[in-house]
C-alpha cells in the first residue's frame, strides 16, 4: 500500500505455516532419492549419458523451481516477522541456491560425457562426469539435511503455545510499526523540490609575494638609509669614463700595460744599442 507521501509499506500476506512446514519436511527425502540415483550413475560407465542423467535433471530442476518458489512466498509471509524469521529466511535461501546447483551440475555431467562426439581433444573416459556427479550428490546430501532441520525447527515453533504467543506479538507489533521504503519517484520528487545546492566555489591559486612586492616603497627606504648607514670605507668606486673602459678592454687584449694607474703603450723589447765607447771597452785587451 502505498500512502499520499509517496511511502510505500511492505504487504504482509498470512498463509498457512502448517502446510509450508510439509513441504519443507517433503523435500529432504526428495532430495535423497535424487542422491541415490545420481551415486547410482556414477558408479557405472555413463555409456548412455543422456539416457541415464536426463531423467534425473528433470526432476532435480523441477524440485528447484519449487523450492525457489517457496522461499518467495514466505519471504512476503508472516514467516518473516517471526523469531528468527530473518535468519531463517537467509538460510533457506542458501539451501535453495545449492539445489539449483546440484540440478544444473547433473546437466553438465551429461555435456562433459557427450562432447568427446563434438571435440577431437575431449576426454573419452567418464572421469569428468563422474566428479561433477560427485559434487552434486554430496550438495544434495547437505541440503536435505537442511531443510529437515528447518522443517522441524517451523514444526517445534508452531506446535508451543508460548511460542506462538510471542510471535504473535512481534507480528502485530511489526505491522503496528511497518518499515517504510522511498519508492523511485518519491526520491525524484524530493530531490526536485529540494533546496539547489549551493555550488562550491572555485578554488583561488595560491599566490606567493615577497615582502619587495607587497612594499615596493619600503624597499626603496631601506636601499637608500643603507646607502646613507654605509661606512666610507666601503663606498662604491666612481663609475669609469669612455676613455677608462676602452683602457681597461685594451689591456685585457695585452695591447697596453697600466702602470702607476695610468695606460701605456706596451713596448716590446729591444736589444740595447752599442756605444762606441762600450764596444771598446768590451774590446780593450786584457793586461796580463
Amino acid at each position: 500500500m502505498t500512502h499520499a507521501n509517496g511511502r510505500q509499506e511492505s504487504t504482509v500476506v498470512f498463509i498457512d505455516l502448517a502446510e509450508q512446514t510439509r513441504f519443507l519436511g517433503q523435500v529432504a527425502p526428495t532430495l535423497e532419492s535424487l542422491r541415490s540415483k545420481v551415486e547410482q550413475v556414477r558408479a557405472g560407465k555413463i555409456a548412455k549419458p543422456v539416457r541415464e542423467l536426463a531423467p534425473v535433471a528433470v526432476r532435480a530442476q523441477e524440485l528447484a523451481t519449487r523450492c525457489t518458489q517457496h522461499l518467495a512466498d514466505l519471504s512476503t509471509s508472516q514467516y518473516a516477522l517471526m523469531k528468527d524469521g530473518h535468519e531463517n529466511l537467509a538460510e533457506l535461501a542458501e539451501v535453495s541456491a545449492q539445489v539449483s546447483l546440484a540440478a544444473a551440475m547433473c546437466t553438465l555431467a551429461i555435456h562433459t560425457r557427450t562432447e568427446v562426439l563434438l571435440y577431437e581433444d575431449a576426454d573419452e573416459t567418464p572421469q569428468a562426469s563422474r566428479r561433477i556427479l560427485n559434487d552434486a550428490a554430496e550438495r544434495m546430501n547437505a541440503s536435505a539435511k537442511a531443510y529437515r532441520t528447518l522443517a522441524q525447527r517451523l514444526s517445534r515453533r508452531l506446535a508451543s503455545t508460548a511460542a506462538q504467543r510471542e510471535d504473535q506479538q512481534l507480528i502485530d507489533r511489526a505491522l503496528a510499526n511497518p518499515p517504510a521504503t522511498t519508492t523511485p519517484a518519491t526520491a525524484a520528487r524530493t530531490a526536485a523540490n529540494g533546496p539547489c545546492p549551493t555550488p562550491p566555489h572555485p578554488a583561488q591559486p595560491r599566490q606567493e609575494h615577497t615582502d619587495r612586492d607587497r612594499h615596493p616603497e619600503r624597499d626603496n627606504t631601506r636601499r637608500s638609509v643603507r646607502h646613507r648607514t654605509a661606512p666610507s670605507g666601503h663606498r662604491q668606486p666612481p663609475a669609469l669614463s669612455a676613455a677608462q673602459e676602452a683602457a681597461l678592454r685594451a689591456a685585457e687584449r695585452s695591447e697596453m700595460t697600466i702602470t702607476g694607474g695610468k695606460p701605456y703603450d706596451r713596448i716590446q723589447p729591444q736589444a740595447p744599442a752599442l756605444t762606441a765607447a762600450t764596444s771598446a771597452h768590451n774590446h780593450r785587451p786584457r793586461s796580463h
